[in-house]
């Protein structure tokens, strides 16, 4: 319940919006945490002109090269993540990526932005097929695609870090 409304029994709408340099401070502290850095990697991001200089030059540049990009996932009006889409030069195809501040773990808001970025994807971005990489130890982002409809694929090798990476493919359903 959002005690400002005044209304009980209403939860507020998961929203994905672009990310602007007003969120600076968020990326900040969502790049800088250990979680991140361990399951997804470190940016280079260690102040906030870094955050300031990676949302102009990779987030949204995204936006213009690709007509997509990662999104701020934001609940109740609070920014928890991020999830939507990257382009790799590697991968023959986008793929889905996405990271929540720890303490909105566990709460089905992954899932929720992601389903809502994959409902994007296919009708207004008309991508039928997907990608998704993890880390080979990121059991719980694996799960989790599984559960959205991604199946494991071979194998990818991140040619940055030479790490092999778990990946997964989704198709879209034409009744989607």
């Amino acid at each position: 319940m959002d005690k400002r409304d005044g209304r009980s029994g209403e939860k507020p709408e998961l929203a994905l919006r672009e990310i602007n340099l007003a969120d600076a401070e968020f990326i900040h502290a969502l790049y800088t945490g250990s979680d991140f850095r361990q399951m997804i990697g470190d940016r280079g991001i260690t102040s906030l002109q870094d955050a300031r200089h990676y949302i102009e030059q990779n987030i949204r540049a995204s936006y213009q090269k690709h007509g997509f990009g990662l999104w701020l996932v934001e609940y109740q009006t609070v920014a928890v993540g991020i999830c939507g889409l990257v382009k790799r030069d590697h991968l023959p195809y986008p793929d889905l990526g996405f990271a929540l501040l720890p303490e909105y773990y566990g709460q089905g808001l992954a899932r929720s932005a992601a389903a809502k970025t994959l409902e994007r994807a296919h009708q207004q971005l008309h991508l039928s097929t997907l990608l998704a990489i993890t880390s080979p130890t990121n059991q719980r982002s694996q799960k989790l695609l599984l559960a959205l409809g991604f199946k494991p694929v071979t194998a990818v090798v991140d040619p940055h870090t030479g790490q092999e990476l778990a990946t997964f493919a989704w198709q879209a359903k034409e009744s989607q």
